[in-house]
């Protein structure tokens, strides 16, 4: 019975059911509420919704959005970033509510929220992913083919070994992989080997 407010809760879900084992009701996605108010953007971010709402930028730094969250502890930098985040669910959640309760879109943002709770999020590989890598469109059609293929091999480690994709690959590895066909050794980090 206690309201749960995410932002993009499908992908926290995925992990309450799979390592968990929890099934998580009362659910109220940010996302869904900031889709219904701003239809032609698609995914708005927590960044773009604070700057709207309360004239404030807030500083997310991509070294700690892209750090490994599966570590513990987590490093204060991490703890920083998460709370930093977190501190503007509530206004943010408050605000976008009152906007779709003058819009009468409040049924539209429950069933939305509904519909979360009964689908269980599958983050599966699909090779559509890869088309919005920002160079996709420019590959030939032999060197698309190797994009995708490369994204579901480097997918299965990241399951694999219960990392994020990026940890293992990141998107222009994978391109200039498919461009170039280049042997791994010549493109991974040192972290990465």
């Amino acid at each position: 019975s206690v309201e749960k407010i995410f932002f993009d809760a499908p992908w926290d879900l995925y992990f309450f059911e799979k390592y968990l084992d929890m099934k998580i009701r009362g659910i109220r996605d940010i996302q869904v509420a900031s889709s219904l108010l701003y239809p032609t953007i698609g995914t708005v971010s927590l960044i773009t919704l604070v700057k709207d709402g309360f004239d404030t930028d807030i500083i997310k730094p991509k070294k700690h959005q892209k750090s490994d969250w599966t570590k513990r502890p987590l490093s204060r930098g991490q703890i920083r970033y998460a709370s930093n985040e977190i501190a503007w669910f509530l206004p943010v959640f408050d605000s976008l509510l009152k906007r779709l309760e003058a819009r009468e879109f409040l049924s539209f943002f429950s069933y939305g929220n509904r519909r979360i709770e009964l689908e269980t999020p599958n983050l599966d590989y699909s090779p559509l992913l890869v088309k919005r890598i920002k160079g996709f469109d420019d590959l030939s059609n032999e060197e698309k083919h190797r994009l995708i293929q490369l994204g579901i091999v480097r997918d299965k480690i990241a399951r694999r070994r219960n990392r994020p994709s990026f940890f293992i690959l990141t998107n222009q590895q994978l391109l200039e992989m498919a461009r170039t066909d280049s042997n791994l050794d010549n493109i991974l980090t040192s972290k990465q080997k």
